[in-house]
């Protein structure tokens, strides 16, 4: 009951309680005790117990870090508590500042970093923009429609539209296949074609499904637009060797 007495004061102050005891049993016992006398509302006091399966105990972790859990009560409560104060006191070390403004440190350096990160992606754009110009060349035609097929390293979904834009502007005729392999090893896929190519047989959708396919991927979408993607680049160079007949076997059927 003591121990009970001192968790409602401290939790009435706005702070979270760490209650140790020396055996997980007796842990237990406090851990019911403060649920006995003390208002809490479902799963903010916690039991957190050497013998604990390792998924229940990383959610109670999780529950104390972020602070939904105001008491946390077992023989592990101490060490837990003092693991995550020494890493709050090592980040204010870092970020300099205190420990009232290190959520305002951490927010504005989150902030700087999807900045820097949307100006990597516009240089990685104009890198792959220069490139095109530079290297892009069709590699089939059927029936007055051009075919492209590019492969490009660390490019998002998003930028390989963007890359197929500048394509299109320079080829207003042709179909686009474009590839974009992932740091991870993952391959993002779009096709595009305008709706001039698509009257002569182009289709978008059915061309990345086909190719998909070969990468052991999947993928599809509209004769305009499609996108897909396959969990390895292990067979991108064999799957763009196959895409220009791929291509030209669907106009065949298209026209």
């Amino acid at each position: 009951a003591v121990a009970a007495a001192f968790a409602a004061a401290i939790c009435d102050g706005g702070a979270q309680c760490a209650v140790l005891a020396p055996t997980e049993a007796l842990a237990g016992q406090l851990c019911a005790q403060m649920k006995k006398y003390i208002p809490l509302a479902e799963g903010e006091c916690l039991l957190i117990k050497g013998s604990m399966p390792a998924a229940a105990r990383r959610k109670a972790e999780t529950a104390a870090a972020d602070g939904s859990a105001r008491i946390i009560a077992g023989t592990q409560a101490l060490p837990l508590f003092q693991a995550y104060g020494n890493a709050v006191m090592s980040l204010v070390t870092m970020v300099g500042g205190d420990a009232e403004s290190l959520m305002d440190k951490v927010g504005s350096m989150m902030d700087e970093k999807k900045v820097l990160e949307r100006k990597n992606r516009e240089l990685q754009v104009k890198a792959a923009m220069s490139e095109i110009e530079n290297s892009v060349r069709p590699v089939a035609n059927v029936n007055g429609v051009d075919f492209i097929a590019e492969k490009f390293d660390n490019i998002t979904p998003d930028l390989l539209r963007q890359i197929g834009d500048r394509i299109r502007n320079k080829y207003p005729n042709a179909m686009m296949l474009l590839a974009g392999v992932a740091s991870e090893g993952n391959v993002a896929l779009t096709a595009m074609a305008s709706d001039n190519i698509v009257k002569l047989g182009a289709n978008a959708g059915a061309l990345l499904k086909a190719v998909a396919a070969e990468l052991g991927g999947k993928g599809g979408g509209r004769p305009t637009l499609a996108q897909g993607g396959a969990p390895s680049a292990d067979k991108l160079d064999k799957a763009f060797a196959a895409a220009p007949k791929i291509f030209e076997e669907l106009m065949t059927k298209g026209k």
